[in-house]
C-alpha cells in the first residue's frame, strides 16, 4: 500500500513541452485544413502519480494535422542536462 504524501493535494495537470506548443501553433497556421481551437497537451499527471510515467493524454486533433510531442522521459532528461549546462 502506498502512502499518501502529506500536505500535497493529489490534482493531475496536463503538461506539454514548450517546444512542442511552439510547433503546434505554426502547423496550425500552414495547415489550409486547420480550423477552430486545438487542445495542445501530450501527458497528465498526477502529484500522486509524479515519479511514475505519465498518462498520455489525446490531442487527437491536432495529431490529425500531422502534430506529435516528444517522448516525456526525453523532455525530463533534456531539462536535466540543460540545467547541468548552467
Amino acid at each position: 500500500m502506498r502512502r499518501a504524501r502529506v500536505g500535497v493535494e493529489n490534482k493531475v495537470q496536463s503538461i506539454v513541452d514548450v517546444r512542442d506548443a511552439a510547433e503546434a501553433p505554426i502547423l496550425a497556421y500552414e495547415t489550409p485544413a486547420a480550423d477552430g481551437r486545438y487542445i495542445c497537451t501530450s501527458h497528465s499527471i498526477s502529484s500522486e502519480d509524479l515519479d511514475k510515467e505519465g498518462a498520455r493524454e489525446s490531442s487527437e486533433k491536432l495529431q490529425k494535422l500531422g502534430w506529435s510531442s516528444s517522448p516525456l522521459e526525453w523532455r525530463i532528461l533534456s531539462s536535466i542536462l540543460w540545467k547541468a549546462m548552467g
